[in-house]
């Protein structure tokens, strides 16, 4: 049973691969197609009407701030301080040399640490030998 469920695995691994390809493909027309013909809301989104559908390339906006020196001096200069946040966290390569120079136990270390398993699928072809 296992060989079947294989068999299906690997083929319906390449028809979502062929799938993903097309759908990108066609979404692609579709976006020139609303680009060329659609016309915009009052959010910058363009919509096209296409017989009882309505095609939508949405705009989505978002905003980052950057965390960059020269935006920290700003807002210092501003007057500002309390909207830059001082954040910990562990060096991780010092962490390690740490332990490399047992000034950390691997004990210790584990108390610190969390680990996370995750699981994949792999299926590969037998070498010939």
């Amino acid at each position: 049973m296992i060989k079947k469920w294989i068999k299906q695995y690997n083929e319906f691994k390449k028809v979502k691969a062929q799938l993903t390809k097309k759908m990108d493909d066609l979404k692609e027309q579709i976006f020139n197609a609303v680009e060329k013909d659609g016309k915009e809301d009052d959010k910058g989104s363009l919509f096209l009407e296409v017989d009882e559908e309505i095609v939508k390339k949405e705009k989505r906006t978002s905003v980052k701030v950057e965390n960059t020196e020269a935006n920290f001096k700003f807002l210092r200069q501003k007057g500002l301080e309390d909207c830059i946040d001082t954040v910990e966290q562990i060096n991780e390569s010092m962490l390690e040399q740490a332990v490399l120079d047992e000034e950390l136990s691997e004990e210790e270390l584990k108390k610190i640490i969390t680990k996370k398993i995750t699981w994949a699928l792999k299926i590969d072809k037998k070498k010939e030998e």
